[in-house]
């Protein structure tokens, strides 16, 4: 009876199939897509460890693929061990790509990697000679193949290089590939001869690695002690080759782990929005239905079974929905791998991958949400009497609003302090008690709509009379008429529309705290730094520059800071800090609540002010942190700072031992000060001519400093608010769904207004302002809720975030919502205004 029941509905149930098929799309499309990532770093890893048994590296290098230094003596230590058959050298680092209009290579962002390469020691490296030949001295490289050929670059071209050693030409000779992909997953690749790669890379002196073979019928196991016990620096660990490459697998495997739950959680929140959708629509089909259900009770059927028709009738269109979600996702994970193909981010050859565990958790997530979403409809069902079989009207199971009221707002305060828990407590699952608090906030305020929608609907529905007439005052009572009915609808659109208010404050006030950040901290008139998206701990600018720059007459001072990864000991997050010089205080106006900025030097740090209250710390006392995992640097704390722009170190160090620790030498940001009296737009030409010798860098005054950074923050928002569209559409759909429901339940109510002289255009128009009062409804609790949510949010984050409310845009998402419901109303309007009149009067 269940597989009927869905059948002789299956046009009712459609919109709601598809906002699972959506919402299971896009759970099942992140696996598939995540899972091929996985595979592609599996498959081009995996080259790097084939017929190497050891790998001598410097200790406790930080972040996936970071290069440290092994002294070059090492080789002939290494080479001298019996048993070990070859030891091959190699080279990393960071190597920026410049075509040949003078503009940067490469997606923004991604990593700009620098190797050596040997022709004897292909066999044991990822990488591979493509076309042409391999570099064998100064001003030679070569460089991945879909850098080539996207940019239209051929052997014998002229090709620009920015590193640690500055800008400079060089000319290709080859193209290479990192395994089987003709780049490194999007990263741009620049190889070079051994001593070039160590002159352009700054290793002169070092190598980044070793590899080592065994001697056949040696095992590593055998090898490792013996090449330990012959290496002579204590700052380098001999491992085996396949521990390394687990340690960079796992590595990827989180990085891929949050990402994964990322676009998890937005598939989710579109299945909660849809659990909304579900519940309506089977609560309005189970009205509907009432003679149907009565006429079973009358039969002998119990409440029980008549419970577990409507609940099997929902598993039967989650199950089915969610089947055709998975197959959509995957066409989805296609769909994003072409589109990052079409970015420069190239793929080894191979399928897609779907795994068990996507099938699971997309069916589950799919009918799961289903079943509970019609779960309450199921349970009103069975309380249909018997004698309803007898009534043409349906059977009303409302109560007072009054206990709707007191059982919201009760599961909204539970709600919020789970969220806020999760926000601001130490839990090691905070993430998932904070989206059950937000779910539950957000049952809760749809719990308490119904006590609203009614005096909402009369308020701002109040002008329709007056400039429509009969179908204005028509659509008004239509929308009222039912505030159950009205709020569940626009539930849903709300909790769209609380997410990007939430967002839109947060990135607000991110925006104001930055302005507010450059104008109250930032003394230098320029800021020198990547453009675009960049890694600050592998990217920046050439120290070269910075000394060039101080030399322009009129240049105060050129100050820099960098920034590199530490551990705590005993805490496996990593953290942040950042190496200044000596003359940072005079570029930058940093609070300094203790100590003396001045007496920073090696050994010695400033540490973030809040940070040291918290922990007990002061003037005198040491710090211990971990440049290198289990490689602990005490270090002496000589005043501490209170600084908005360095929101998210806690430690800063001297460059000299930044330097000590970490080899990249490059500059996150160089801050030019001018002297006093000196015009800034006269002295401009100067530094942007030696900043245009580096085309990856760029140069701003702090205005344009401000915009740039106000312009990441609003694409990163865009982004996110483009990605939580997918909710919103299923809300669209949902009042779509109850629009088209509602029209089949008053049909005879429609085909009477035709018959006293309703025109079609007027049935169309009274639908139409129905559905966008529904959406306005919708989109106002979500502003009121997401406002509310957002600024609680920035007060609780504390650490100067300043506060900011953008009242435009929250205008403007309301604006969009009626929008919404104008295009939502579109079909179910149509579908009215084409009703039957004699068909509707008789209608039984």
């Amino acid at each position: 009876m269940a597989w009927k029941g869905v059948l002789a509905h299956k046009v009712r149930l459609g919109l709601t199939a598809l906002a699972i098929v959506l919402g299971v799309a896009f759970i099942s499309g992140s696996f598939v897509f995540t899972d091929r990532m996985s595979s592609a770093f599996d498959d081009l890893f995996s080259g790097t460890a084939d017929g190497v048994d050891l790998v001598v590296q410097e200790a406790g290098v930080l972040g996936l693929g970071a290069s440290g230094r092994v002294p070059d003596t090492t080789l002939d230590e290494v080479l001298n061990v019996p048993g070990v058959d070859r030891a091959v050298p190699a080279v990393q680092g960071i190597a920026q790509l410049i075509g040949t209009d003078g503009e940067p290579i490469g997606s923004g962002g991604a990593p700009t990697l620098g190797f050596s390469i040997l022709a004897d020691d292909l066999d044991v490296s990822a990488l591979g000679l493509v076309v042409g030949a391999l570099p064998d001295g100064p001003g030679e490289v070569v460089i991945d193949a879909y850098s080539a050929e996207a940019n239209g670059l051929g052997i014998g071209d002229t090709i620009g290089v920015v590193s640690t050693s500055g800008a400079e030409d060089f000319t290709v000779v080859g193209t290479i590939s990192f395994g089987s992909a003709d780049n490194l997953l999007g990263a741009t690749m620049a190889a070079f001869e051994m001593s070039e790669a160590q002159r352009v890379m700054g290793m002169e002196g070092f190598y980044s690695q070793i590899s080592v073979t065994a001697d056949p019928g040696v095992t590593s196991e055998e090898l490792l002690p013996a090449v330990q016990a012959a290496v002579s620096s204590p700052d380098v660990e001999v491992v085996l080759a396949s521990a390394e490459l687990e340690k960079q697998l796992d590595m990827v495997d989180t990085f891929l782990g949050f990402f994964n739950t990322f676009l998890v959680s937005i598939g989710a929140i579109a299945l909660f929005v849809a659990a909304f959708l579900i519940s309506n629509t089977f609560r309005i089909i189970v009205s509907q239905r009432t003679r149907e259900l009565a006429m079973l009770r009358a039969v002998g059927a119990t409440g029980r079974q008549v419970t577990a028709i409507v609940v099997l009738e929902a598993f039967i269109v989650g199950l089915i929905a969610s089947a055709i979600g998975i197959g959509v996702g995957v066409l989805l994970a296609m769909l994003i791998q072409v589109m990052m193909s079409g970015l420069g981010i190239s793929f080894p050859s191979g399928a897609l991958v779907l795994k068990a565990r996507t099938v699971a958790w997309g069916m589950g997530f799919g009918v799961l949400f289903t079943m509970i979403s019609a779960i309450i409809p199921a349970v009103r069902a069975a309380r249909v009497p018997p004698v309803a079989a007898l009534r043409e009207t349906s059977v009303g199971f409302s109560k007072p609003l009054g206990k709707r009221l007191i059982a919201g707002s009760s599961i909204t305060v539970v709600g919020l302090v789970m969220l806020f828990s999760g926000l601001f407590g130490s839990f090691s699952n905070a993430l998932l008690v904070m989206g059950v608090g937000a779910g539950l906030t957000f049952v809760g305020v749809a719990v308490i709509a119904p006590f609203f929608s009614k005096g909402f609907g009369k308020v701002f529905g109040a002008p329709l009379p007056r400039m429509f007439g009969v179908p204005g005052r028509l659509a008004k009572e239509n929308a009222v008429r039912k505030p159950r009915r009205m709020a569940a609808t626009a539930s849903a659109l709300m909790i769209g529309v609380a997410l990007v208010s939430i967002l839109a404050v947060l990135a607000a006030s991110a925006k104001t705290t930055i302005r507010s950040a450059v104008e109250g901290e930032v003394l230098a008139e320029f800021q020198v730094e990547a453009s675009g998206f960049a890694d600050p701990t592998t990217t920046g600018a050439s120290p070269a520059l910075k000394q060039a720059l101080s030399e322009v007459p009129g240049v105060q001072v050129a100050s820099s800071y960098r920034i590199g990864p530490y551990l705590e000991p005993g805490n496996p997050t990593t953290l942040y800090l950042a190496g200044v010089d000596a003359a940072l205080d005079r570029a930058l106006q940093i609070e300094i609540p203790s100590g003396s900025f001045a007496d920073l030097g090696p050994g010695r740090a400033i540490i973030d002010a809040g940070w040291a209250e918290d922990e007990g710390l002061e003037v005198g006392d040491t710090v211990v942190i971990e440049p290198r995992e289990d490689r602990p640097e005490g270090l002496s704390v000589v005043a501490t700072y209170d600084s908005e722009l360095f929101t998210g170190t806690r430690v800063l160090i001297s460059m000299q031992d930044f330097e000590e620790y970490y080899p990249s030498g490059l500059e996150a940001m160089i801050m030019v000060k001018l002297d006093d009296g000196v015009d800034a737009d006269a002295i401009r030409p100067a530094l942007q001519a030696l900043v245009d010798e580096y085309p990856n860098l760029e140069l701003n005054d702090q205005e344009q400093y401000v915009e740039k950074t106000a312009g990441q923050v609003d694409l990163f928002l865009n982004i996110l608010t483009a990605l939580l569209g997918l909710a919103i559409l299923i809300a669209l759909l949902g009042i779509m769904n109850t629009l088209a429901l509602s029209i089949f339940e008053r049909k005879r109510e429609i085909g009477l207004l035709r018959a006293v002289g309703m025109t079609k255009r007027q049935v169309r128009r009274m639908i139409r302002w129905e559905a966008i009062l529904i959406a306005v409804f919708g989109a106002v609790i979500g502003l009121v809720v997401g406002t509310a949510l957002g600024v609680a949010i920035v007060f609780g984050i504390g650490q100067g975030l300043e506060l900011a409310v953008p009242a435009g845009t929250l205008i403007g998402y309301a604006v969009a919502g009626g929008i919404g419901g104008f295009l939502a109303s579109l079909w179910p309007s149509w579908r009215g205004a084409k009703t039957d009149l004699l068909e509707a009067i008789s209608f039984e």
